[in-house]
């Protein structure tokens, strides 16, 4: 619940969907957290403001990626594990919202869902649902993807979670 709390206060401190969850979570899997805000910087209003798929959605799927270490692109079973974890992913996020769409779910709380980035003002927070969508894709990443990855790689997670305690004491 703390990475999820985080995520949520990401979205509260300036970040996109994307960025939040992105962010909450990179540790776990070594990413630098500058480098991983920069990779997740292009997604957050559905797409770099097309309004498109949300962030929430799509850093849930960045993040099985990590988890799944992509897949060995000479074994096809490999590539339809990810598949399908991403398709379970989306089809409990769209179970939920009953779309993944950024427009339709800005539509659905009655906002009007701009092509241009917003100033990320008081007023913009107190309308914007977006952090209940952070947070759901934050109980999915929880439930369908650190589970697996606690799991099956409880070791190397321990060692990259001590890994990087450590490099914050030194600093």
């Amino acid at each position: 619940m703390d990475r999820i709390n985080n995520a949520i206060k990401n979205f509260y401190n300036g970040y996109n969907c994307c960025q939040s969850l992105v962010l909450a979570y990179c540790d776990m899997f070594n990413l630098d957290s500058e480098k991983a805000a920069y990779i997740a910087s292009g997604f957050g209003a559905g797409m770099g403001g097309l309004r498109e798929k949300c962030g929430a959605v799509t850093a849930m799927f960045m993040l099985a990626g990590l988890a799944k270490r992509g897949y060995d692109r000479n074994c096809i079973e490999s590539k339809k594990d990810l598949y399908s974890l991403i398709k379970l992913l989306n089809g409990k996020f769209e179970e939920r919202f009953k779309t993944t769409n950024c427009k339709e779910l800005l539509k659905k709380a009655n906002v009007f869902a701009s092509s241009t980035p917003s100033a990320r003002t008081k007023e913009y927070y107190n309308i914007r649902p977006c952090a209940c969508f952070v947070e759901y894709a934050g109980e999915l990443v929880e439930k369908y993807i650190l589970s697996d990855v606690l799991t099956e790689n409880s070791g190397k997670i321990k060692n990259v979670i001590l890994k990087n305690k450590v490099k914050d004491k030194q600093k």
